[in-house]
């Protein structure tokens, strides 16, 4: 962003520069360019350039700043994309890593259960084996979405250029809702579709200044000399002692005689890249709009996923470990259909929260197509 930053400031400096004029000549001549005595001219002479040239040049140079400045938008957009989505996968992760917490938990006494049915003699080894090795697996899966947290909070201090540690506050991970009808012609706000504008009109501008170099430039200058002995002034003689004081000026143009094809397939070349570039964002408009149609029906199936979960799934699920912890405590059923249970809830909750976080990042996703 500060790079980008820079590179706008950059162009703005040599926009004011685009009028510049060339360096203007200072001239002496001494010697005996007259007669065989010392003399001296002096001229001063200023190339102008033909002001239709000027103007195509300052608007070349604008077009150049407007084009660093939508490559700063497009690298804001891209940050503030990696860093929705980050913070969106830690929440995530966070509310997966309590979900195992609260399965390890009901694993403990699973397994307090079955070690007291083995040692009374109620049950097997087998059970008692199972329910520990269930419990051990669960603790290196909380262990790798620790890992996992901090990998992402490694990533969102990358993108936020931060020097040390933070922490993300937990909260109840829920779903992003979009209420804007999400319609294809949304993706036009897009930093990379108007970076393609920009290169259009950056085109354009280049070919105005081709057809500007080829009008002529103007010369114009001022000279004073002297003149030593006799020199006849209206029929009498007079003598001049050597002192400047014979002036006059000096005027040209300069027309592009020999270079005229030459300044025609500039042109030509700044026509092709005005195409070019033209099917370049047309191209671009129909890639972001067939993205932005795709992520919208993953919003619908994800938004009715996580609606179901909500409704029905997570209801089942609680109900499920309660009754199975109710009837294992009991001897009403075994440690396999207890294990099944915690199983069941288990993957619906996981479930429950993959769906969330899928809806979250397609969220992410639409914002970043329409630059949200």
């Amino acid at each position: 962003m500060q790079a980008n930053a820079f590179e706008i400031q950059s162009h703005e400096a040599m926009q004011r520069a685009a009028g510049i004029f060339p360096k203007t000549d200072f001239e002496a001549m001494l010697g005996q360019y007259n007669t065989r005595r010392f003399d001296q001219n002096f001229s001063v002479s200023q190339e102008i350039p033909n002001p239709a040239t000027l103007k195509a040049r300052r608007s070349l140079a604008a077009q150049q700043t407007g084009v660093a400045q939508s490559q700063l938008a497009i690298s804001k957009n891209e940050l503030t994309y990696q860093v929705r989505q980050g913070w969106h996968q830690i929440q995530y992760l966070q509310a997966l890593e309590k979900v195992l917490l609260r399965e390890d938990s009901l694993l403990q006494q699973f397994v307090r259960a079955a070690t007291l049915k083995f040692k009374t003699g109620e049950s097997t080894l087998l059970e008692k084996t199972t329910a520990e090795t269930r419990q051990q697996n669960l603790l290196q899966s909380i262990a790798q979405i620790k890992v996992l947290i901090e990998t992402e909070k490694s990533s969102l201090r990358q993108w936020l250029n931060l020097p040390g540690d933070f922490s993300v506050e937990e909260s109840a991970f829920s779903a992003s809702s979009f209420s804007e009808i999400l319609d294809s012609n949304l993706v036009r706000n897009n930093p990379q579709l108007l970076f393609a504008k920009q290169q259009i009109a950056l085109a354009e501008a280049e070919k105005r200044l081709a057809n500007a170099e080829r009008l002529p430039d103007f010369r114009a200058g001022y000279f004073i000399q002297s003149l030593t002995g006799p020199q006849e002034v209206d029929g009498e003689v007079v003598n001049y002692n050597g002192v400047p004081r014979f002036q006059g000026i000096q005027l040209g143009i300069s027309v592009p005689i020999f270079g005229a094809k030459g300044y025609r397939a500039k042109t030509e070349a700044a026509d092709l890249q005005i195409m070019a570039q033209q099917k370049q964002g047309e191209y671009l408009r129909a890639q972001l709009q067939n993205q932005l149609r795709q992520q919208a029906g993953q919003y619908v199936f994800w938004k009715n996923n996580v609606a179901y979960h909500q409704n029905t799934a997570l209801t089942n699920a609680k109900s499920i470990v309660t009754n199975a912890t109710r009837a294992y405590q009991s001897g009403e059923i075994s440690y396999l259909e207890y294990a099944q249970a915690l199983q069941t809830n288990l993957e619906i909750q996981r479930a429950y929260l993959e769906a969330v976080n899928s809806l979250n990042q397609t969220v992410v996703s639409i914002q970043f197509l329409i630059s949200q």
